[in-house]
């Protein structure tokens, strides 16, 4: 079991057993209102195309918790939210390209879950928010050209909120014959 530090502070470590692979992402971010953000990386095709073996493999679900913080506080009259979805693309598509706010988006991306929240805390930092469970069952197809990532977005706010994400993402892949 191999562990490495990935990008926006969040870690990966690729498990192999026989054709599955669970590949887990510790996920540590922080999201400014009106940025679109990929908060992790979920799988790439490092995490299990070993030595050019498998140029294919099923993502057969994704297993975890995330829970968030409101970090600065936010415009009671602004309607502010935090949108967050999880969603397969193109490895070459760039980052930060799906706003989990906007439904036109829904239709270009493969999204597999979504959640989010309004940000209530209009003075201070938010309290204990209780975390997400995330149990997602799919059967997607993917190629050593996939990824899946975690994206999300505030909505503009005239207080410039922030939350943070913290939490264990674990994706299940079964390897495919090329």
């Amino acid at each position: 079991m191999a562990g490495r530090r990935g990008r926006r502070g969040f870690s990966r470590v690729a498990k192999r057993k026989g054709d599955l692979v669970w590949v887990t992402t510790i996920v540590a971010a922080s999201t400014l209102e009106n940025t679109v953000v990929d908060n992790a990386l979920l799988v790439i095709p490092a995490d299990w195309n070993i030595s050019g073996n498998f140029d294919r493999c099923t993502l057969m679900g994704i297993r975890g918790w995330l829970g968030y913080s409101q970090q600065a506080a936010a415009t009671a009259g602004d309607a502010t939210a935090y949108y967050t979805a999880i969603y397969v693309t193109d490895a070459g598509v760039a980052a930060n390209s799906m706003d989990p706010s906007l439904a036109t988006d829904y239709t270009e991306f493969d999204v597999l879950w979504t959640d989010g929240f309004s940000l209530t805390q209009t003075t201070g930092t938010a309290g204990f928010t209780p975390s997400r469970q995330l149990e997602v069952k799919t059967r997607r197809k993917l190629t050593s050209q996939s990824s899946v990532r975690l994206s999300s977005f505030i909505d503009s706010d005239t207080g410039a909120p922030r939350v943070n994400t913290n939490g264990v993402i674990r994706t299940l892949l079964k390897l495919d014959s090329a």
